[in-house]
């Protein structure tokens, strides 16, 4: 190894081992709970997970872990793609703890926290891979994936609030991408039914990121029946949630509290991109760095699919009435678009 590059990788691993802070808290606490309830409880009853997390102290929105829907169950708006994930961690720690306690405490969070850390550097390493495959060379693929990892919202979900799930969002987003670009599912239906499972994963760490699989129909005419192929998977992949979804709430679509109704007439689509509270031209610049770059891509197909995702996001997140997403750092619901 060269000494740039060790000194590059030094200096990563320091930054991390200086920010990064092994804590489930706030939206965390709903993904997290998954693992407790299905892996030791082997139900989906959140009382003893929300119960242990009030008493630890976490921070939490307390409305959403109070709330009752129509089966008679504690709700969890939040998708189970985290837990599925995060389970091979969450599992070894329980090998070594098999009484599964504290809930809230090592080495279960920080088995849950790593694996968030674990897929987020997957995902910067899988766009590394496809940006160099896209202009050929692995420097300037580095200053991107540099970028994409240093200057935006990434930073802080990878360090200090790694229970949320932007790390594992960037990551599915960067693995169906990857296998969409590479192109071998159009000639090949097993792997267009793997391309549908993996957009099934998008959607299951978080709902809005499935808009993401609308890529493929770049592809209709030369994919044709496989596109099929590829919706069946997706279909397939995406059960896990049908089911939890009716046993929580008693029907076959995921829950949503009612205060966050999409709103996409006026919407807030200009304030999306830049207003001052988040706006994402503003509060990460990169991105639109990466949109003029794209504009210059050679690979047009891939400038087209950068184009489709970001457009998507826009009109969706741009309907939301918390399209500021809350009290968070920076437009951070953005972070599916990593790869790109």
């Amino acid at each position: 190894m060269s000494r740039r590059r060790l000194l590059v990788w030094a200096g990563l691993t320091a930054l991390l081992a200086l920010t990064f802070r092994a804590v489930v808290e706030g939206d965390g606490v709903g993904y997290y709970s998954y693992l407790h309830t299905l892996l030791y409880d082997h139900d989906l009853d959140f009382s003893d997970e929300y119960r242990a997390a009030l008493d630890a102290g976490v921070p939490v929105w307390a409305d959403w872990i109070t709330w009752r829907s129509a089966t008679g169950l504690l709700v969890n708006f939040y998708p189970v793609g985290t837990a599925l994930l995060s389970a091979p961690a969450y599992l070894g720690a329980l090998a070594f703890h098999p009484d599964g306690k504290p809930l809230f405490g090592p080495p279960f969070t920080t088995a849950y926290v790593a694996a968030s850390l674990l897929w987020g550097l997957l995902a910067l390493a899988v766009s590394h891979r496809l940006a160099v495959g896209a202009v050929g060379s692995r420097w300037p693929a580095l200053v991107g994936v540099a970028a994409a990892g240093l200057a935006t919202p990434l930073t802080f979900y990878l360090t200090l609030e790694p229970s949320y799930s932007h790390t594992f969002s960037a990551f599915a987003a960067a693995v169906f991408v990857y296998a969409w670009w590479r192109g071998g599912w159009r000639e090949s239906a097993p792997k267009a039914l793997g391309l549908g499972l993996l957009a099934a994963l998008m959607a299951l760490v978080r709902y809005q990121d499935g808009l993401l699989a609308a890529i493929v129909l770049l592809d209709l005419r030369r994919a044709r029946w496989r596109v099929l192929v590829a919706a069946l998977g997706a279909a397939a992949g995406f059960a896990p949630q049908l089911a939890v979804d009716q046993v929580l709430f008693g029907g076959w679509l995921p829950g949503r509290p009612p205060e966050l109704a999409f709103e996409p007439w006026p919407g807030h689509y200009l304030q999306l991109l830049a207003a001052s509270q988040h706006g994402l031209f503003l509060w990460c610049p990169a991105m639109l760095a990466a949109l003029i770059g794209a504009a210059l891509l050679p690979d047009r197909r891939l400038a087209l699919g950068f184009l489709v995702g970001f457009l998507g996001q826009v009109l969706l997140q741009g309907a939301a009435p918390d399209w500021s997403a809350g009290h968070a750092f920076g437009p951070r619901r953005f972070a599916v678009l990593t790869v790109f």
